[in-house]
């Protein structure tokens, strides 16, 4: 019997439910970077963790013929780009008074049992490998994360929910360590 490897991602879930996008990592990280300060004046532990990691887009396993030139990684990086722009337009719907009830929407990162509403901080491609007509084919990303405040969740129940979680499992690993 097989064991299914998980997969992290990024999930942006928006209100009304339902309309949740995932976009699944091809490969996971092979390290992930969690950053906390302490005594940084905020008061917040959650407001001084950061997550950094580097994914990796890669068009060549997709193909069935080894001489088959490879497709393009626009599709993914894309998929990626517009999930982290939703994250602004959020941001500025916020500030400038959103439609009455509708809440608004939570970016989220999954690794393994951990799902945190995050602030993309820093979002940096770089296109390394092109096919014959010049469209990357493989790229890395390297993202850092923040995790959004109590304050900044305010109207999400979803986002807040997450974050309870994410404190709650802190908690259950600091017992059994």
């Amino acid at each position: 019997m097989s064991r299914k490897i998980k997969k992290g991602a990024f999930e942006l879930f928006s209100s009304p439910p339902g309309r949740e996008k995932r976009v699944s990592f091809q490969y996971n990280p092979e390290q992930l970077t969690r950053i906390q300060n302490y005594n940084d004046g905020t008061n917040s532990i959650s407001e001084s963790i950061r997550f950094t990691l580097i994914l990796h887009v890669d068009a060549l396993p997709e193909r069935d013929d080894p001489d088959e030139l490879p497709v393009s990684i626009y599709p993914q990086l894309a998929a990626l780009e517009r999930m982290f722009e939703a994250q602004t337009v959020r941001v500025s719907a916020t500030f400038s008074g959103m439609r009455i009830g509708r809440k608004p929407s939570v970016l989220a990162f999954t690794w393994g049992q951990r799902t945190v509403p995050i602030r993309i901080q820093r979002f940096v491609i770089k296109e390394q490998v092109f096919n014959t007509e010049l469209e990357p084919v493989y790229a890395t990303i390297d993202v850092q994360l923040r995790l959004m405040t109590a304050k900044e969740l305010a109207n999400s129940e979803i986002g807040l929910e997450m974050l309870r979680n994410f404190r709650k499992h802190r908690l259950t690993s600091a017992k059994k360590a």
